[in-house]
C-alpha cells in the first residue's frame, strides 16, 4: 500500500516547528523531505512554501549570512466590527489600521 503524501506546505510547518531557533537550510529541506512522498521536492519548492507560511502569517523567520532564525509571532487583539467577517488590526507602525476580511481565526 502506497503512503499518504503529506503536502509541502503541511510538511515545511511541521518541519518549522521542529528545528531549533536557528538552522540552514539544507538541514530544513532534508528535514522536509523524510516526510511521506517528499522525497523528490525540490529546493525551491520547499523554500516557496516557506515564504507563504510567512506571508500567512502562520511562521515567521528573519535571514543573515544563510543562518534562519525563528521570530516568536506576536498575537494581536482584534475588534469585531458588526459583520463577523470584518475586522480592524492595530497596525502600530502604520498611521490608521488596517481593514479586511478575517481569514484564520484560533479561539483561546
Amino acid at each position: 500500500m502506497a503512503e499518504d503524501k503529506v503536502s509541502i506546505r503541511e510538511a515545511v510547518r511541521l518541519t518549522f516547528e521542529r528545528m531549533p531557533d536557528k538552522f540552514g537550510i539544507l538541514d530544513f529541506i532534508a528535514m522536509v523531505r523524510t516526510y511521506p512522498g517528499r522525497s523528490q521536492t525540490t529546493d525551491g519548492s520547499i523554500t516557496k512554501r516557506m515564504r507563504e507560511l510567512r506571508m500567512d502569517y502562520i511562521i515567521d523567520y528573519e535571514v543573515k549570512n544563510n543562518v534562519y532564525k525563528k521570530i516568536a509571532l506576536k498575537l494581536i487583539t482584534v475588534g469585531f466590527t458588526s459583520s463577523i467577517d470584518l475586522c480592524e488590526i492595530p497596525a502600530p507602525d502604520l498611521k490608521k489600521p488596517i481593514t479586511g476580511k478575517i481569514v484564520q481565526c484560533k479561539l483561546f
